[in-house]
This record gives C-alpha cells, structure tokens and sequence, in this order.
C-alpha cells in the first residue's frame, strides 16, 4: 500500500502533502473494497486517548445518550465562551462572541443531536471567524476543512484528494461514541468539504442496545 509513496521532507509546508495524500486515498480505493477503506480510515488514526471520554461513559450509564449529548454541548460552550473572553486561541482557532453564537444555535456543532437511530454531528469550522465572514464558496470550503493534509487541495486546480479521505475525519467524530457505547458504531460522512460541500456533516449510527434509551 505504501511501497512507491514519498513523503515530503521533515518540515515541509502541509501543502506538500497533498500528492501523497490523494496518491494514498486512491490506492486504498483501488485495493480495498469500499466499505473496507472507510473502516480503515475511520480507525482511531489521530490516536486520541480513549480515557478522554470516560466521563460520557459514566453519564450515559446513569442518565442515557441525551444527557451526554446535552453535557458535550454546554461543555463545549463554556470553553468556547472562556476563550472568547480572554482571547486566547482554542486550539488553532480565534473564538470570538459570533462563534460561540453560532455554535450555541447549532447543537450538532462537536456535540450531536440525535434523530430516531441516528447521531448528527456537525464539524466545527478548522477557521470559525473566517468562514463565518466569507462568502466565495471555495475559500468558505477551505475554511470549513481541517486536515492539513489535504486541505490545501480544495485551493489547487489539479487532482483534489478524494472525498473518500474525510473518513477519517468520520473516525475522530465517532470515537467520544465508541467510547460511550463501549463498542464500534458506524459512521457515514454526509457532507464534507473535499466532496464539495460548505461544512463537514456526519452520521453516528445507535448500537441496537441503546435504541430504546433516551
């Protein structure tokens, strides 16, 4: 899979990157069937530590899937508003009292809304301020999408790495539930900024033993 792939050297602008990137996507696409890829590239690859999300876990035990829904919501809220106020940078981004506005009226936003047997969860925009003020839809992509790997592609009038690859972006949004159902869940991309799209949308499918709870 990987025979044949160079990566650009140690220090190399994230736009390097975006070759191997595709070159990467396309050979799984050729050598997996398409179900497979997914799963593969909806691995835990950013490697985040499970223990991360105990707390979930704790509070799905005692009071069901709302309650963590609504608790990574306001969670999310109150860091979003902390930086705001002080202006230092949440991660990579500039927060600002739009931004947390904007999250506050979409709950989907990094936290989820359940509908019948389904979680959405909706991608917080990699530069919030700026796609919230921009209006050419492909800078708005730009803004919207996360990977440093393929990012720079949205911009670049060559082959764009292919849609197939925000799967695993997929995998970082479905893992606070693996955790929660302490067991795999299934996720679909929905809408995605490689595919074309202003945001980045995913689909969490609730294990069957959690279906009749709240």
């Amino acid at each position: 899979m990987f025979a044949g792939l160079e990566l650009p050297p140690l220090g190399s602008p994230p736009e390097s990157y975006v070759e191997t990137t595709r070159r990467l996507a396309e050979g799984l696409r050729a050598r997996l069937p398409e179900d497979r890829c997914r799963d593969v590239l909806a691995g835990n690859n950013h490697g985040v530590p499970r223990r991360g999300f105990s707390r979930l876990r704790r509070v799905h035990r005692k009071s069901g899937l709302v309650a963590v829904l609504r608790l990574r919501h306001e969670s999310l809220l109150a860091v979003l508003e902390e930086h705001a106020r002080s202006g230092r940078p949440w991660y990579e981004q500039r927060i600002t009292p739009a931004v947390v506005d904007y999250v506050r009226r979409n709950p989907e936003i990094q936290s989820g809304v359940r509908s019948g047997q389904s979680i959405f969860v909706t991608k917080i925009p990699y530069d919030p301020v700026a796609y919230l003020e921009e209006t050419d839809p492909r800078m708005k992509r730009y803004h919207a999408c996360h990977c440093p790997l393929a990012r720079a592609s949205i911009l670049d009038d060559g082959p764009a790495v292919p849609a197939l690859w925000c799967y695993c972006s997929g995998g970082y949004e479905k893992l606070p539930f693996d955790v929660v159902f302490q067991q795999p869940v299934r996720v679909k991309v929905l809408e995605s900024a490689l595919a074309g799209d202003a945001r980045c949308r995913f689909e969490v499918q609730v294990p069957g033993a959690d279906r009749s709870r709240g």
